[in-house]
């Protein structure tokens, strides 16, 4: 009966089970087998031309895989025409003897098994090949079952005919999906529009426009014929297109990076019956300039079901003009005043405001229409004083819902603070951006006499002059608010760039005489950044103390009998997470604790994720006996671990053995050294590679040992193939060399007043730490040593620059730290990248071909894919001013 319910249920099923206990299952019949390779081509994505992208491809081509595929992501502008190269032809499987009695073997396991053998099979020496628009539409009939597509050919050349491929999309799984999101220039947006797809399910649609970064040359004749009129194209094209859909559409996101008008564009759409999310980013002056009474009708027809309103409006330019953002504020103050519905039971609310005063007075209206049901405020690009802060808060003084707060304001005092605390007490996430480069004078000393006992602020991020907020005096400030108090989880590591945090330990006495007693009021919080259940700390308090100990997690109370400083818990805390959360090994906290059977006696294990290590805890110890009788409850498979939460899930059940185990090694058998498992260890790691574009690791030992013992069990169940492989570590750890060096920089940064020597002297150090060398280095180096004024820094390092960039992984590192730089620690200086490429261009450091090919590849590797967009647009000028400079020498 189980075995009849549907796919979707049974992958909803398997986010609550632990992967340990879903490997195991395979074995027992085909039923996990299937759910584990449904989670496996859940997401499928294709970002590169590489052969691991070719070799997906080429599973997808059978049927009962491609049924899998859940979330297809393209980025078309990555994909070529195929070449006309005579291509191999896999091996056949061999009709006779074991080769036969094998693949009817794995027939009778799982239809599809046999094409992997096929394929494990087939010659390695064969060139690589890159994927096509013909790979892709072969392919897409098949994938029946999406519910998510997203296409981005924002640098796609428009020779390309698209009318094939996305004809056989919609033709396969048009009425399927949910989400569709089309990014790209306006004149790719004709093509796939006019195969008429058929969305009868589709909720959300986001459309993102920017100007073709690959326009036909005027004497060109190559390629299909292009109406260039983007008003043609939005009237007869994009609107119609969005217009059919309008009854049904939830969501609706609309961006524009490019140079049009969108008056008209904005006039012919909607009605919207349904919507409950707005989401418009263009700039207003470039946009709406015109006629923005289109954009207010769409407002207007949305007001009644709206819950979610993302209106991202500003002027474009690095300055915007007084001209521009007066539009904008006048638009504001008509739109708002004209109709009181308006913004009306908001969830959330993200709004430029402009710079006028109207402005604010818009934003105010809007804030008091939603405060009773308003849990996300987001403010951008307006610095606000604090008596402006005074007005926004006002309308909050009877609610208490909103949970995100996100402020540019213009001064950093304590003051500010004093008013966020009783307007938001039950605030979860505040986010600060502060214009001054320093805090106020007496900011550090006015901060220690405030506490804010009753605020339940626990994420709190801080920005001043466009760099995070000094450490020491965030910490001070959260010394102040109780929750959002966070330490290293190893507090001997002192370290501000130490990933692995948790919030401070707290204390409350409660009770008097025989009574008193100590509660830890935020025991889940310390618990759920070690990835432990609060009841295993809390036991271990009471097995050191001697004390009785009492758990009601319904109520959130965690009880320790007798009166105990915080002081001491802590120190306490910190032997609990050396004996049951450390690694052995790494000294890393990315550990599952799992329990296995070894006869009548059961060992519990501390299994790392980050270096793959099994060690065992002391078996001695009372708190084991307690984890026996109460094992970790099995975690949701596959979510995120970050800075801020640790980086270990907790995991109860499964296999496998600490390292060394002799019993567990040979219950795996002996491994064979023939030609056919050769193959097959291939693929598994093949597989285990292309798991990463799933964000999908079957694998909980990824220790050497383990991975040899998984692969000798390939002889024997070919179920193996879609979980073996190892990961790589964790590569940002604090006592890292790389770690070591960016310190070294940033405490000694007094240094750069003699740039000469402050390079010979961080050579030296990366000599000394064994790095000088290494491609990673550059990345450190960037972050680190660069300021605000990075175009002027740069020629002082050439130098450096020049003796440590001597390879194209060199130049990619470079390319990526400057992509982190500017996006992530200093968002005002994207802007200047045409000047920061052109500095490193001049000095010899960087190619033209590898920036070329850095600027039409947006990549999720060094920062997120929006950022890396955000960084490569802003570098347009520059490459065209290459390609100019290419052209001139050819006509020379």
């Amino acid at each position: 009966m189980a075995a009849q319910l549907p796919t979707e249920v049974w992958l909803l099923v398997a986010r609550f089970v632990d992967e340990e206990v879903l490997r195991d299952l395979l074995g027992v019949n085909r039923l996990f087998l299937d759910l584990a390779m449904d989670i496996r081509y859940s997401k499928i994505e294709f970002d590169d031309m590489t052969l691991k992208a070719s070799k997906t491809i080429s599973r997808l081509s059978d049927p009962t895989i491609a049924r899998r595929v859940r979330r297809l992501d393209l980025q078309l502008n990555q994909l070529a025409r195929r070449k006309p190269v005579e291509r191999g032809v896999p091996g056949r499987v061999s009709p006779r003897g074991f080769m036969q009695r094998l693949t009817t073997a794995l027939l009778h396991l799982h239809p599809s098994l046999p094409s992997l053998l096929a394929s494990a099979k087939s010659d390695s020496s064969k060139s690589p090949r890159t994927i096509s628009f013909e790979d892709l539409t072969a392919v897409l009939p098949a994938m029946v079952n999406v519910e998510e597509f997203s296409i981005d050919s924002w640098n796609l050349p428009t020779q390309f005919d698209l009318r094939p491929f996305f004809s056989a999309a919609w033709l396969g799984f048009g009425t399927k999906i949910r989400k569709l999101s089309l990014g790209g220039n306006i004149e790719g947006f004709k093509v796939l529009l006019a195969s008429k797809p058929v969305l009868s399910a589709l909720e959300e649609l986001h459309f993102e426009f920017t100007d073709n970064m690959n326009p036909p040359r005027p004497n060109s004749t190559e390629g299909l014929h292009i109406d260039t009129t983007t008003r043609t194209l939005l009237r007869d094209f994009v609107a119609p297109f969005i217009n059919d859909l309008g009854a049904q559409l939830r969501v609706l996101k609309l961006c524009s990076w490019a140079s049009i008008d969108l008056s008209s564009f904005f006039k012919q759409l909607g009605p919207f019956p349904r919507l409950q999310t707005l989401k418009v980013w263009a700039a207003f002056d470039r946009s709406f300039a015109n006629d923005p009474s289109g954009l207010t009708q769409v407002l207007y027809g949305a007001a009644p079901t709206l819950k979610h309103l993302m209106l991202r409006l500003n002027p474009s330019g690095l300055f915007v003009h007084p001209e521009a953002d007066l539009a904008l504020c006048n638009w504001l103050a008509e739109t708002v005043n004209n109709n009181d519905q308006l913004a009306t039971g908001l969830r959330s609310l993200e709004l430029y405001p402009s710079a006028g005063v109207a402005g604010l007075d818009c934003l105010i209206v809007l804030i008091r229409r939603s405060a009773a049901t308003l849990e996300r405020l987001n403010v951008k690009d307006r610095y606000l004083l604090l008596p402006e802060i005074t007005r926004i808060s006002a309308p909050f003084s009877s609610y208490t819902r909103l949970r995100y707060l996100r402020l540019n304001v213009r001064k950093l005092p304590v003051e500010l603070f004093d008013l966020l605390a009783p307007s938001f007490p039950n605030l979860h996430s505040l986010v600060l951006r502060a214009a001054d480069g320093e805090p106020a004078e007496d900011f550090t000393t006015q901060v220690q006499t405030r506490r804010y006992e009753e605020w339940k602020l626990y994420d709190i991020e801080i920005w001043q002059g466009g760099n995070e907020l000094e450490h020491e005096t965030m910490l001070l400030l959260k010394e102040c608010i109780p929750m959002a108090k966070v330490v290293n989880i190893r507090r001997d590591v002192d370290d501000k760039f130490y990933r692995y945090r948790m919030p401070l330990l707290e204390t409350k006495i409660e009770g008097k005489g025989n009574g008193i007693k100590t509660v830890v009021p935020n025991m889940s919080d310390v618990a759920r950044a070690l990835s432990r259940p609060p009841t295993y700390p809390t036991k271990f308090f009471g097995c050191e103390l001697g004390a009785q100990t009492s758990f009601d997690e319904k109520n959130d109370r965690y009880i320790v009998n007798g009166a105990h400083n915080a002081e001491r818990l802590r120190e306490l805390l910190d032997v609990f997470i050396d004996k049951f959360v450390l690694c052995r090994a790494c000294k890393n906290p990315e550990t599952d604790l799992v329990i296995l059977k070894n006869g009548r006696n059961e060992d519990i294990i501390r299994d790392c994720k980050a270096c793959g290590e099994r060690t065992g805890v002391d078996m001695r110890h009372k708190l084991t006996t307690f984890i026996l009788k109460n094992p970790p409850v099995q975690t949701k498979k596959g979510k995120k671990k970050n800075a801020g939460n640790a980086a270990a899930g907790v995991g109860g059940g499964g296999g496998g053995a600490e390292n060394g185990d002799a019993a567990a090694q040979e219950a795996n058998g002996a491994e064979s050294d023939d030609e056919l498992t050769k193959k097959i260890k291939a693929e598994a790691a093949e597989l285990n590679q292309d798991a990463a574009l799933a964000k999908e690791d079957w694998s909980a030992d990824t220790s050497p040992e383990a991975v040899k013992q998984r692969i000798k069990a390939l002889e024997g169940s070919m179920a193996a193939v879609v979980i073996a492989g190892d990961d790589e570590g964790s590569d940002d750890d604090a006592n890292s060399p790389y770690a070591h060096l960016g310190k070294w920089i940033e405490d000694n940064r007094e240094m750069q007043t003699d740039p000469k020597a402050h390079a010979v002297a961080i050579y030296k150090k990366a000599e000394e730490l064994g790095i000088e060398k290494k491609h990673k280095t550059i990345l450190v180096l960037v972050q680190a040593l660069f300021t605000e004024t990075v175009v002027a820094e740069i020629p002082k390092y050439a130098p450096l620059l020049a003796k440590m960039v001597t390879s194209e992984k060199h130049q990619k590192s470079l390319l990526g730290g400057i992509e982190r730089f500017v996006g992530i620690a200093h968002p005002d200086l994207i802007p200047a990248v045409p000047k920061i490429l052109m500095e490193l261009y001049q000095i010899d450091v960087l190619e033209e071909e590898v920036v070329t090919q850095w600027g039409t590849h947006v990549s999720k590797k060094y920062v997120d894919k929006e950022t890396s967009k955000r960084v490569r647009k802003a570098s347009e000028p520059f490459l065209k001013w290459l390609e100019e400079a290419e052209d001139d020498d050819d006509d020379e």
